[in-house]
């Protein structure tokens, strides 16, 4: 049996790189898949280029988002999923390679499991591939993976995932995130008890460029890193499975959202995340932390710029 395998590539200006991207696709060992881009609105010549490949091999398609989705990878995942027709689905992002074998060795991996996700490894590239500055982050927990994944010891990288499509929600990603929208989307299913299975090769190579590392923060996203957390936060309260790791965590990373959005004057967010604390400090195990940064850091700091450490769990 050769399951089907649906890549679903988002792409919005990356007509410079995407080709690669097909490069890798097409150079695949294993060649039971089909690959749809979904274009997030390109005003490059993304579309010239895609629609060149796809008359040299039938297996590439393209289509647009539909005006009545957001903007945004997360919108073009989705609707990219509910057009596939593939039994397994990898999300690969445009500018990123596939190693020769990533696809047979996801399959196989499949093939001889129940999971309902394999996760492999990845190396990190800037412009040359055979000169890899790093490995990417640990993929393989040493206890609790919802823990470690919260404390950002255990990353996956979207592209190195492959799914049963039979195991996944019809909406994965939320759309209205700007950001942590893969981390969001993992935890979620870990949460909902899914089995995956690791593969130790990397077999992806991820592009580091500017637009991956900028470090400009902006309302969007100091609100996608409160509304993330807040969304695993619930999920975790909802099944009783909120650990002291995982709400530390959690609140680590909220408080840093909201002096980040202090810092950069985002006072919408950051009036959104003090009432989210303000509801919370009466049922948090970390209460005294939260009054605190209520009662002292929030005020101190936006008067003078100054106590970050106040932020600290």
């Amino acid at each position: 049996m050769n399951p089907h395998v649906s890549i679903i590539l988002p792409s919005f200006n990356r007509a410079h790189l995407i080709t690669e991207t097909l490069d890798s696709i097409l150079s695949q060992s294993y060649q039971n898949w089909e690959c749809i881009v979904i274009d997030d609105g390109s005003d490059d010549a993304t579309e010239e280029v895609v629609q060149g490949y796809r008359q040299n091999d039938a297996r590439i398609a393209y289509a647009k988002r539909p005006q009545n989705r957001p903007k945004g990878a997360n919108a073009c995942r989705n609707y990219g999923l509910n057009i596939s027709r593939g039994e397994l689905i990898n999300w690969f992002d445009s500018d990123d390679l596939m190693t020769i074998s990533h696809l047979e060795m996801h399959v196989q991996n499949h093939q001889n499991s129940d999971c309902a996700a394999t996760v492999s490894s990845a190396n990190v590239f800037q412009q040359i591939t055979a000169n890899h500055i790093r490995k990417w982050d640990n993929i393989k927990p040493t206890q609790n993976i919802i823990d470690e994944m919260i404390a950002n010891h255990v990353l996956w990288p979207i592209n190195c995932v492959v799914w049963k499509k039979s195991a996944l929600p019809s909406q994965p990603f939320l759309e209205e995130l700007a950001s942590s929208q893969e981390w969001t989307f993992h935890l979620s299913q870990l949460i909902d008890g899914i089995h995956y299975k690791i593969i130790e090769q990397a077999t992806c190579l991820v592009r580091e460029h500017q637009q991956r590392t900028g470090k400009d923060i902006s309302a969007a996203k100091s609100f996608s890193t409160f509304s993330s957390r807040r969304y695993i936060m619930q999920l975790l309260q909802q099944r009783k499975m909120l650990s002291h790791p995982a709400e530390k965590g959690l609140l680590k990373d909220i408080f840093t959202a909201l002096r980040q959005s202090i810092q950069y004057k985002h006072y919408q967010v950051a009036n959104t995340i003090l009432r989210y604390l303000t509801h919370q400090i009466r049922q948090s195990r970390y209460s005294i932390n939260i009054f605190k940064v209520l009662m002292l850091a929030y005020p101190i700091y936006k008067l003078s710029g100054k106590g970050e450490k106040l932020f600290k769990i």
